[in-house]
């Protein structure tokens, strides 16, 4: 029903413009169907990343499969050629392994060069500026 004497700025009270927060007694509300299309997707998602996840290269409760071939157990030690002799071999610490001694003084690069005295410049001469030419129009 249309209320003339309502102001400019009222909002209209006609039924399809209208809201009642109340509950329609009679009938039953729509069912929330995005709702319900976005909870079935989830649970497909879950699904399938659960079947992924259980699945794989291998059995679910199974080894993961052996690479290269096996080698067969080792039952005696390792020959004596195998092993190194004397494992500090080669090494210089300081002194050498001919018995020589370390040189006394190490040997370093050559110091940095030394600054040498500036030089004088020569004066600087300016010659006068020339006077301003004037032009008459």
């Amino acid at each position: 029903m249309s209320n003339p004497d309502r102001g400019a700025y009222t909002p209209p009270t006609d039924a399809p413009l209208s809201f009642d927060a109340r509950q329609p007694v009679r009938g039953a509300r729509p069912a929330p169907m995005m709702l319900i299309v976005s909870a079935l997707v989830l649970v497909v998602l879950v699904v399938a990343i659960v079947i992924f996840y259980r699945s794989g290269v291998h059995e679910a409760n199974g080894l993961p499969p052996a690479v290269g071939t096996p080698t067969a157990e080792i039952k005696a030690p390792a020959p004596a050629e195998a092993q190194p002799a004397d494992p500090a071999a080669g090494l210089q610490i300081y002194q050498s392994t001919d018995g020589q001694a370390p040189p006394a003084q190490p040997n370093f690069t050559a110091p940095p060069e030394q600054p040498q005295a500036r030089t004088e410049a020569p004066p600087v001469v300016t010659a006068p500026a020339a006077p301003p030419v004037q032009t008459i129009t």
